[in-house]
């Protein structure tokens, strides 16, 4: 029987041995592709942290599913009257929410490129990620508007809507680390912070997409049904 103690990812979104469980859900984001120089900054921060002796208390999300959350909407496990949207039941069927959301948000985002910058690393808890920021007074004004609009069409405003970090999720911590460990951790990742801020870059990212992801690992566009 393992002695491990686990973090709250552990029967929420991934198994004891980090496999990815079923956590659909609905959110707006915007990918980050493989052509960019920070996708590439990101798979070798990732590449790395796989290296070290502490990298088994993570799960690693694939590069494929790497992204920035513009706005987080429904998970079908998190039934709570303030993580939900006060226009929908609270048992509604998840397929029947996805439909919904489809309908709601057709033509509400329009097509158009933002710009991110790197703001930081250690601000640590159980998720792997660097924090983002608007790069200019136009993507401020872009997000603030477009996360206020969803919000009113949705009916879905989150107790973290006015303080939401953007940011890239890398890794999650699924097995808790003692202090010595956790140091050589904060360690590592105060030595990757430097690497961010010289080499991150201005992000350009492209329209939010609407997608419905089965798990942490996959964010497609396509309806899930």
């Amino acid at each position: 029987m393992s002695d491990n103690q686990y973090t709250r990812a552990v029967g929420t979104k991934f198994y004891p041995d980090g496999r990815v469980r079923s956590f659909p859900g609905i959110s707006l984001i915007s990918f980050i592709s493989p052509d960019m120089s920070q996708y590439r900054l990101l798979t070798s921060f990732q590449d790395d942290l796989k290296r070290q002796a502490f990298a088994g208390n993570f799960a690693f999300l694939p590069p494929s599913s790497f992204h920035m959350t513009v706005t987080d909407l429904l998970c079908e496990q998190v039934r709570l009257a303030e993580h939900w949207s006060d226009k929908l039941p609270l048992d509604m069927p998840f397929n029947a929410t996805q439909r919904q959301m489809m309908e709601w948000l057709s033509g509400a985002i329009l097509p158009r490129t933002f710009n991110m910058r790197f703001d930081m690393l250690m601000d640590y808890e159980v998720t792997v990620k660097p924090f983002l920021l608007p790069a200019d007074f136009a993507t401020d004004d872009y997000l603030r508007d477009l996360r206020k609009t969803v919000s009113s069409i949705t009916g879905i405003t989150h107790p973290n809507h006015d303080l939401y970090r953007f940011h890239i999720s890398l890794a999650y911590q699924i097995i808790e680390m003692d202090d010595l460990v956790m140091d050589t951790f904060l360690t590592f990742l105060t030595s990757w912070e430097k690497v961010f801020r010289e080499e991150f870059g201005v992000l350009a990212l492209a329209e939010p997409k609407l997608v419905f992801f089965p798990d942490m690992f996959s964010f497609p566009e396509k309806q899930q049904t």
